[in-house]
């Protein structure tokens, strides 16, 4: 998924469909999670 900003300050979405995951995966996959570093220095990555 990713995002562009126009210059009058609208935000385009923009996602692709690549599966679909039955709700008990949805679930174990949601616990597995973790959310990415947000480091602005990618060689600390």
């Amino acid at each position: 998924m990713g995002a562009s900003k126009t210059r009058a300050a609208n935000i385009w979405w923009v996602a692709t469909h690549v599966e679909d995951v039955p709700p008990d995966e949805q679930e174990r996959r949601w616990k597995q999670f973790t959310m990415p570093s947000m480091n602005s220095d990618p060689s600390k990555a």
